[in-house]
């Protein structure tokens, strides 16, 4: 096949999504398919920036890389003020920094790519002038990417176009309330749906919504998954670097990512910990959080128990090796949504138990029977987190020798081979 493809999240972008299309991507390649790929140039002191990623992709992939533009250079936040935020974070930038998420929400339509639009817009003419493709994807990281697609499939309608759903857009649970924001882009993304061929969904909640919104034909539908690579799993276990801040008596929780107030209560688990720390078992245990909050409120609080750790975005690589070294991993489940977190089949490849917090009773989470071959699988409230903790504390051994077992379902090859299936049967 050949392969156009458009995303604006993609590495040396670092974020959980961005993992994931970069793995498509690559092991479509190893399958031998050719593709070129459309994506943002992004500024080397981006809060996000990765250098470690910058050659992630294999060497036969085409990159195109197109400037963002004006809007994208005014909304993105810089590494050194991050720095400098951190070193005097005082009333006037955290006012400054609520103003500037606030502009962003509810004035920019779509989002702040929207100027790359016509630069990725007049790239991939170009390359359809100089050659034919047997498919075009376009990636929900960010809305703009569809865009761009939606421009293309007017200019060429037998170009068969698939879309990729890991979130709802306009219907997002972090979406603002903005309404002339959401009646537009509500507009725009029932042109979009209504003009692909096929709709690639990462959960079935997400893909229901999406067939009643817009009344889809549900072959045009199909779910797809994320992975994980045993081979780059081994090859950083091989290295032998636990982090020095582990324990050895100790048995050392994490969460990798970031904690959205607006999706993830953290308090049920404070003031479990809370309990915890006045107990003696607070001795044998201790939680990292590795990623951003979007509430200072919840980080300050969370980070001021002595059974807590919190550090800021690391690179993937540094992530992945907290991730594999740590004995049990934290996955909080998302309330009133119908996502599911991308870092549930990473998690799924280590050999780590898995603690999962549904995020309420609809949670899809509670639908994914790996995660109980996995872990427990409890509701977010403080009784059941006090307990779970204790009891695993207690009967660790007993717990390991269950849960321990990757989940080989996941690995990438699998899931690459079953998206390359769908993307054919379009």
């Amino acid at each position: 096949m050949k392969l156009l493809v458009i995303a604006t999240h993609l590495p040396p972008y670092i974020g959980s999504a961005n993992i994931r299309l970069l793995n498509y991507i690559n092991y479509l390649n190893k399958l031998g398919h050719e593709i070129d790929v459309i994506t943002v140039k992004y500024p080397t002191d981006y809060k996000y920036y990765d250098k470690k990623m910058e050659n992630a992709f294999e060497k036969t992939i085409n990159i195109y890389r197109e400037y963002p533009g004006l809007l994208f250079n005014l909304a993105y936040t810089k590494e050194n003020s991050v720095k400098k935020s951190k070193m005097n974070y005082s009333l006037k930038n955290r006012i400054l920094l609520k103003v500037k998420r606030f502009v962003k929400s509810n004035f920019f339509i779509l989002d702040h790519y929207l100027m790359w639009i016509s630069n990725a817009y007049r790239r991939c003419l170009s390359l359809l002038n100089e050659k034919e493709y047997d498919y075009m994807l376009s990636f929900h990281e960010s809305p703009c990417s569809h865009v761009v697609a939606y421009k293309i499939k007017k200019e060429f309608p037998s170009l068969k176009w698939i879309g990729y759903w890991s979130d709802p857009w306009v219907d997002d649970s972090l979406s603002n309330n903005n309404r002339i924001k959401k009646a537009i882009e509500s507009n725009i993304e029932k042109k979009i749906v209504s003009s692909m061929d096929k709709l690639l969904f990462t959960s079935q909640d997400t893909a229901k919504m999406y067939i009643n919104k817009y009344k889809l034909d549900t072959n045009k539908i199909d779910l797809v998954y994320r992975g994980y690579s045993s081979l780059l799993y081994n090859k950083i276990m091989k290295m032998e670097f636990r982090p020095n801040e582990y324990e050895q008596n100790k048995i050392n929780f994490v969460h990798t990512g970031t904690i959205y107030k607006k999706l993830r209560d953290i308090y049920p688990l404070y003031t479990a910990l809370n309990k915890l720390s006045q107990t003696e078992l607070n001795k044998k245990i201790h939680f990292y959080f590795i990623g951003k909050f979007d509430s200072q409120i919840d980080e300050t609080l969370l980070g001021n128990l002595n059974n807590v750790t919190i550090y800021p975005h690391m690179s993937y690589e540094d992530s992945l090796r907290y991730m594999l070294h740590s004995d049990v991993l934290l996955l909080f489940g998302n309330k009133n949504s119908t996502q599911i977190p991308g870092k549930v089949y990473e998690y799924l490849g280590s050999k780590s138990i898995i603690l999962t917090l549904l995020g309420d009773s609809n949670d899809p989470l509670n639908d994914i029977p790996f995660l109980k071959k996995k872990g427990k699988v409890i509701m977010n409230n403080e009784t059941e987190i006090f307990n779970t903790i204790t009891d695993l504390v207690n009967n660790f051994d007993n717990y390991k020798k269950m849960f321990e077992k990757p989940i080989e379902d996941f690995e990438w090859d699998n899931v690459v081979k079953d998206l390359e299936r769908k993307i054919k049967s379009c």
